[in-house]
């Protein structure tokens, strides 16, 4: 696969940023979310500030920590390279 390039890159950004799905994508080590498109961000009604201070399990009222960390156990040990599930998530306002 070709290297993307700056504008590649940019384009790509752009893309998930506007994409209809809500994207998610946090470190690995931390556990603190690098994106958050504009549609999840809408949904949970953060601002970017608030969901960079966020967990992937602190908006998720049916997964506690424990559980979410065997949830992704075979993106950490590189069974798999993407992971995608659906959940039910707590806006900020407390709503689902």
């Amino acid at each position: 696969m070709p290297q993307l390039d700056e504008i590649g890159v940019d384009r790509l950004g752009r893309i998930v940023e506007d994409a209809a799905s809500e994207v998610y994508l946090f470190s690995a080590d931390r556990f603190q979310f690098v994106l958050v498109n504009r549609g999840a961000r809408q949904n949970l009604s953060y601002s970017r500030a608030e969901i960079a201070a966020l967990t992937p399990w602190d908006p998720k009222p049916d997964i506690p920590r424990e559980q979410f960390l065997k949830l992704i156990r075979p993106l950490l040990t590189k069974e798999c390279e993407r992971l995608d599930f659906e959940t039910r998530q707590r806006r900020k306002d407390g709503t689902h």
